[in-house]
């Protein structure tokens, strides 16, 4: 059977807009926020409506025929179509209530795209911190690992030389020292990395964040836009 984890491996990295725009697509508050504009929209349409005069109109078709005895009998007495057609205009009483009820539906629109508007902003802020906290986390583990190797490679240094007599112990040991001092270090990294990566994945709204992989550098957004 297949995986979740199977399912979602094949993704490519994630741009910072792509998880922008894939958080805001799901986040339940903002979804919730534009079903609430949709309803206001909706509200102020149907309040003007009451307001503005509507027309209404019908049309009906019959077939008739005079009868011949009369003199004015049309197409001679023959059957032909009749057609009418009424338009009517209703005007509601411009009160004052219908006006303000109007008035009232238009300001909460506003309320609700306002919401929606700062919703968006948060949601968006969010996902730039915790963006950027994953690739921070990334690059000082890299770092780390980076070190280690060089620290690794200098103790066997270290080692070879204090085996054939040109290096003293002291020196092996305290190589030593430094490299033992570094792996709680890269663990503690390790640490940060996946809890950064876990509060991406959440606002993402992705169960896994073994395999979320991001696309993406250090250097910050251009002013105005979201870095691609």
């Amino acid at each position: 059977p297949r995986t979740a984890q199977a399912d979602e491996a094949p993704r490519a990295p994630l741009s910072l807009a792509e998880a922008v725009d894939e958080t805001l697509a799901h986040q339940p508050q903002v979804r919730q926020s534009r079903e609430k504009v949709s309803q206001s929209d909706a509200d102020v349409r149907r309040a003007w409506s009451s307001v503005l005069p509507t027309v209404s109109a019908q049309a009906t078709a019959a077939v008739r025929k005079d009868p011949v005895i009369f003199s004015s009998a049309r197409f001679d007495g023959e059957a032909y179509n009749y057609y009418t057609a009424t338009f009517q205009l209703t005007q509601p009483i411009l009160v004052f209530g219908l006006l303000s009820g109007a008035d009232v539906t238009d300001k909460a629109r506003d309320l609700a795209r306002l919401e929606l508007e700062v919703v968006e902003r948060d949601t968006t802020v969010q996902v730039i911190q915790a963006f950027y906290q994953v690739l921070l986390n990334r690059r000082n583990l890299e770092t780390l690992r980076a070190v280690e190797k060089i620290q690794r490679e200098g103790v066997a240094t270290t080692q070879r030389r204090q085996s054939i007599g040109r290096g003293q112990l002291i020196d092996l040991l305290q190589a030593r020292t430094q490299l033992a001092l570094l792996e709680p270090k890269i663990e503690q990294a390790e640490s940060s990395l996946k809890v950064s990566a876990q509060q991406l994945a959440t606002l993402l709204g992705r169960e896994d964040p073994q395999i979320l992989a991001l696309r993406g550098n250090l250097l910050p957004p251009e002013e105005g836009r979201v870095a691609e």
